[in-house]
């Protein structure tokens, strides 16, 4: 039995391997020519050229070839899946939902919460399809009943994964990578204990990411977007409810999967309480990511990916030895771990706080957030392209800049007129919602600075995705228009006078 189970995974990875590398060059075509790109200039971006999206749709469909080709050549595999309804039914139905959701906020933006209450939704399709956890096993061999906690909890590990593998994709081939190590690892795990159907699942997914990952590592010719980090966020967050140890799968070994998915998990636990400490809104953007520590310290793009793959690499060897060792085992390799986390996190600064340059940080972000939003409200409510304008210049003195001018469409904007004697300091930022750039919006400051800060810079970044999909709201013949993607631009300018 284990001998034609191998078989028909290794068959699946070949499959979807296959598949993977002729979708997404196909799929990365169809990006360019319609402008499905990841522009530059973000505070947030750190490739320095615009490069395709859309790559997750070359995972899913290959996965979903790949799976279905080998379930249509085996009766056995197909009883097994109609045998365990609605169990199997309700998680592909769920994939394509994570994937679905993340195509959308690819090619039209979707709005943070909203994705939220999606990810949720999805956990508690799952809950009702039978893979709520009711028991948590910690290390220890200490059982933790949920009671009423268990459809929350599986609702937000759900969610929580799946924004977490969203997060960590910051770098050229990063998510692929770690989600190929985690995949592999399950893979193994599943093998051994006898599991066909989520062996074959998961050999499939490891070809379709092996397949895009060709293409997405450094230097990536195309991203996985949204509809990629999040349909791996939702895989793995299933596949990782298997049970390594007993057959029930409504007790959840908790070092097992939180081992195999570290990194990610680690670096979403991090983003909350940094933006918590700070004043920040949770679903805020920002650069305090694990990757963006390492390229501070001074490692490329690839040192950095490369670092990372090893991380994960060693948790996952740390996961196996946890899932076949004894209650002593784990709580030896728990200790170990988090000694070397702490350690880690040291040398990449994390934990390098000044407790006063930090209470004025919040102070100040928590007024800067105050204020975006008010002003992001004050958009969803506008009814005509000058109180668009009107939004943007109240904005200017929240990030102290003396003055701001653009474009919207084809009307230009400029306010006030003012007369630097000094040289001034110029960031321009595109209006853009989804695929549309509907305009632009050049900020002045006169201080003598010499850059934007990155909280400031993220704020005016939030104000002009509102700001764009208020206007595409008030004048929709915009979008008959999508303009070339803009990018953001900052340099230091000497402004002429302005007559009056």
């Amino acid at each position: 039995m284990r001998s034609t189970g191998l078989f028909n995974d290794t068959i699946a990875f070949g499959v979807a391997l296959l598949l993977s590398l002729v979708f997404t060059p196909a799929i990365r075509n169809f990006a360019l020519s319609h402008h499905f790109v990841d522009v530059i200039g973000s505070v947030r971006k750190v490739h320095t050229r615009s490069v395709p999206r859309l790559g997750g749709v070359a995972i899913v469909l290959a996965w979903l070839c790949a799976a279905g080709f080998v379930l249509a050549l085996q009766p056995s595999l197909q009883h097994l899946f109609w045998e365990l309804r609605p169990r199997t039914t309700v998680f592909v139905a769920g994939a394509i939902a994570a994937a679905g959701l993340g195509m959308v906020d690819d090619i039209r933006g979707v709005r943070a919460r909203y994705k939220l209450v999606v990810q949720l939704g999805i956990g508690a399709l799952l809950c009702w399809g039978g893979f709520t956890v009711h028991e948590l096993q910690l290390p220890g061999d200490v059982h933790l009943p949920l009671g009423p906690l268990a459809v929350p909890f599986t609702m937000l590990w759900v969610a929580g994964v799946m924004n977490a593998m969203n997060l960590i994709d910051g770098l050229d081939g990063l998510a692929a990578g770690v989600a190929v190590i985690a995949l592999g690892t399950t893979l193994a795990l599943a093998l051994a204990t006898g599991k066909l159907l989520l062996a074959l699942y998961t050999a499939a997914m490891l070809g379709a990411v092996g397949g895009f990952l060709v293409f997405n590592f450094n230097p990536a010719s195309i991203f996985m977007g949204d509809a990629g980090s999040l349909f791996l966020g939702y895989f793995l967050s299933v596949v990782m409810l298997f049970p390594s140890r007993g057959p029930s799968w409504a007790v959840l070994e908790v070092a097992v999967p939180v081992a195999i998915l570290g990194i990610p998990i680690l670096d979403t636990v991090l983003a909350i309480a940094r933006r918590a400490i700070r004043g920040r809104g949770l679903f805020s953007p920002d650069r305090g990511h694990i990757h963006h520590r390492l390229l501070a310290i001074g490692l490329t793009q690839r040192q950095a990916v490369l670092a990372i793959y090893t991380a994960s690499l060693v948790l996952a060897l740390c996961a196996v030895a946890m899932g076949y060792g004894d209650r002593r085992l784990d709580v030896i390799i728990c200790v170990a771990l988090l000694a070397a986390i702490l350690i880690s996190l040291r040398l990449i600064g994390v934990f390098d706080v000044r407790f006063k340059a930090l209470r004025l940080d919040r102070q100040r972000n928590l007024r800067l957030r105050q204020t975006v939003h008010h002003i992001a409200t004050k958009l969803e409510k506008v009814a005509r392209i000058d109180d668009v304008f009107e939004s943007i210049h109240q904005f200017a003195p929240a990030v102290a800049a003396s003055a701001c001018r653009g474009h919207i469409g084809s009307v230009s904007f400029e306010h006030p007129p003012v007369v630097f004697s000094e040289p001034s300091f110029e960031a321009r930022f595109s209006l853009e919602a989804g695929t549309r750039q509907v305009g632009d919006v050049v900020l002045i400051w006169g201080d003598g600075r010499q850059r934007l800060e990155d909280e400031q810079a993220l704020a005016i970044e939030e104000i002009c995705q509102n700001a764009a999909r208020a206007v595409l709201r008030v004048s929709p013949q915009l979008m008959e228009h999508p303009l070339a993607p803009a990018t953001l631009e900052t340099a230091p300018t000497r402004r002429r006078p302005a007559t009056r």
